[in-house]
């Protein structure tokens, strides 16, 4: 996915301060203290007034508010062990006849490289029950003419015996069409395939007609592969950079793993505003090992005492093997100017997610000005939340008020999209939570 430099909100604006509000109950402490009562529940009723169901849309969350339980998020990742399969080259003495075409043709050598589960690659994302399978192979010419090459008569048997074909228009693995090697040469690539995540799979090359499984006219493989469970809850260390002679603080928070995107949220305990948060995102495997280092994206721009940072992440391997997370964090002191036009005085209403063809989910509602001055460029985050108080999905919505601008007591309807990243979609969402950035007019 790609990331957005900055909200999108900010494109309406002429100048901003913006600032970060919490309209809802936290969830629960980061530090597990006691939950808070939510003085005024928000309402989410399946439709605005007035507002019209879309015809292309087919789910949409009825979610009750309640008393946000104590966070008790999911036990930690547990160590990932390494795929088992056969790792070395295969292949068949001598020629095979292929009835297709009358000819005799040597086998090629084949040799597995490595075997990726995966829950989404890019905007793709397997059904329910299942998950990708990523196989990296060489392909050998050891014969003395040209040999063509390529993904013909590889096939995935399942557990249920099953057989499944590549998914060629998942990633180009530079074997969908079949090309000349020259002997000796080596044809390199990837196989996708979509199969039940059940943790085992038969991979099988068997590209001629006649008796094609026939005793030597095949090559088979036995793959043990990681069976991707339910995501993981992992407790960041958080550690403060940058030569600012104001250092913040933050709160460990927490930080889940869904395939390829990891979401976090942790708490700001200093005592200034602090704008330019900058994050660093550094993944350790269970030996304390480094697996990766990428930068956090966040969209909040002025951040208040007390208040909660949502960060995430794409990853560009998956989540094999993250047993820990450090965060290298840097901002500097928000100076008046950043400050002086903060306005947290909001309130949501009705709100709710529909889900579209897509993967992704259309957001509404109302947000109603409560306080006494004129704001503009209303940008609202909204953070789903399950029973336990895990993050299962995050998004930023916008008021969609023509003049953009939102008087004293007035409301207006709210859009937006949100992608959940919980493979139960709609069906993990127990709450909402709603973080408020807007500015005064003429501050």
């Amino acid at each position: 996915m790609l990331h957005r430099s900055r909200p999108y909100w900010r494109a309406v604006s002429s100048s901003a301060v913006s600032v970060l509000f919490v309209l809802a109950a936290c969830s629960g402490s980061l530090d597990g203290q006691q939950d808070q009562q939510i003085d005024q529940p928000t309402e989410l009723s399946p439709q605005g007034p007035n507002s019209q169901p879309s015809a292309d849309l087919e789910e949409t969350a009825r979610i009750e508010p309640t008393t946000y339980p104590t966070h008790t998020p999911r036990p930690p990742i547990a160590p990932t062990p390494e795929p088992a399969f056969d790792r070395g080259p295969k292949g068949i003495q001598g020629a095979i006849l292929d009835t297709a075409s009358g000819f005799l043709f040597s086998f090629p050598e084949i040799t597995l490289t490595n075997v990726g589960s995966y829950m989404s690659i890019g905007y793709d994302e397997a059904a329910a029950g299942s998950v990708f399978i990523v196989i990296d192979l060489a392909m050998r010419n050891p014969g003395d003419t040209i040999a063509y090459l390529g993904g013909a008569g590889f096939q995935v048997f399942d557990d249920n015996g099953v057989s499944h074909d590549p998914e060629y228009a998942i990633v180009d693995c530079r074997l969908e069409n079949s090309v000349q090697v020259l002997p000796g040469g080596e044809l390199t690539g990837c196989m996708v395939f979509e199969i039940p995540n059940t943790g085992h799979l038969s991979l099988v090359y068997a590209p001629y007609q006649n008796n094609r499984f026939g005793e030597d006219r095949y090559l088979g493989w036995e793959i043990s592969y990681n069976q991707i469970q339910e995501p993981g809850a992992l407790r960041p260390n958080v550690r403060v950079s940058g030569s600012s002679s104001y250092r913040p603080e933050f709160g460990d928070g927490w930080a889940y793993v869904y395939g390829e995107r990891i979401v976090g949220e942790m708490q700001y305990t200093g005592n200034k505003p602090i704008a330019q948060l900058a994050i660093e995102i550094q993944l350790y495997d269970t030996q304390r090992r480094l697996i990766e280092t990428l930068e956090g994206v966040s969209w909040m721009e002025t951040i208040l005492p007390g208040d909660k940072v949502i960060y995430w992440t794409d990853l560009e391997s998956g989540a094999l093997g993250i047993s820990n997370i450090e965060l290298i964090v840097s901002a500097k002191q928000a100076d008046s100017n950043e400050g002086s036009g903060i306005y947290r005085e909001f309130r949501m209403s009705e709100f709710n997610l529909q889900q579209t063809q897509t993967i992704w989910y259309e957001m509404s509602g109302y947000i109603e000005n409560t306080g006494n001055q004129n704001v503009t460029g209303v940008g609202i985050h909204v953070i789903a939340y399950d029973r336990d108080g895990n993050i299962v999905g995050y998004d930023v919505a916008v008021a969609s008020h023509e003049t953009e601008e939102l008087a004293p007591g007035s409301a207006s309807p709210v859009e937006g999209s949100m992608r959940l990243f919980h493979p139960a979609g709609l069906e993990a969402v127990d709450h909402f939570e709603f973080l408020f950035e807007s500015y005064r007019i003429g501050s």
